[in-house]
């Protein structure tokens, strides 16, 4: 009898543990396949002409993965590409879930997104793919940040603000940190530009100074000077 009750015993942690073991499994792969099968499916129908309806289906499954998953590797992504769904749609809902990144996700690390001469990003997960530079998720926020204030809402004094804080995210970026370093050339050829924008040529000059200061002998230097003299060209 004492032997039989050990057999069911072991029976029922076997069980268990087994039990456990699915759970676990479970809560690993179910964000997992939801994103892939939500990227595939914005792949396929996303497009300039898709509806608001539509792009909000697609906002509410990668939502749910950051909110029911927040410490998945898939949450960081989910929430970088609900935030890109919203360019294009409601440009300060972008930026508001942009700024979520910089807060959640501190030290995730991303890859720059492909494209496919596509009016929507493409986005890849596993499979062959050009290697990119890596960026510190915050960082790339708020040059994205920076950008739509510049280009999409035109509010030029904000574009200052928030271009000068992803600059200041990479403070020893040097010309062969490749894809970093291009980013915050862009972020100071933003700022020269919004001062141009609000009718301030000699900030926008000075700003073109300091790539050149910054950045001596270099090609972005000889291109800041260029930009210096179609400034004075233009007085």
């Amino acid at each position: 009898m004492k032997k039989s009750g050990k057999i069911i015993g072991l029976i029922l942690l076997v069980l268990i543990l087994l039990g456990i073991g699915l759970f676990i499994q479970t809560r690993i792969r179910a964000p997992e396949k939801l994103f892939k099968a939500t990227i595939n499916e914005i792949n396929n129908e996303i497009s300039e002409e898709s509806s608001e309806k539509n792009v909000g289906y697609f906002i509410s499954r990668l939502r749910y993965i950051v909110d029911n998953y927040p410490k998945s590797r898939w949450a960081d992504d989910a929430q970088r590409i609900l935030a890109d769904l919203y360019t294009g749609w409601d440009y300060e809902k972008a930026i508001e879930e942009k700024r979520k990144i910089i807060k959640k996700f501190p030290d995730a690390k991303w890859e720059e997104w492909t494209l496919k001469n596509s009016p929507v990003p493409i986005y890849y997960f596993g499979g062959p793919k050009k290697k990119t530079a890596q960026y510190p998720a915050d960082a790339l926020a708020q040059f994205e940040i920076a950008f739509i204030y510049y280009r999409d809402l035109k509010n030029y004094q904000k574009a200052i603000e928030e271009s000068q804080k992803a600059i200041d995210a990479f403070p020893n970026v040097k010309p062969s940190d490749k894809g970093t370093f291009s980013h915050v050339i862009v972020c100071y050829h933003t700022i020269a530009k919004s001062y141009k924008a609000l009718g301030d040529s000699e900030k926008a000059e000075e700003t073109y100074q300091t790539i050149i200061d910054r950045f001596p002998g270099t090609k972005v230097a000889q291109i800041a000077q260029k930009k210096i003299e179609e400034l004075k060209s233009q007085l």
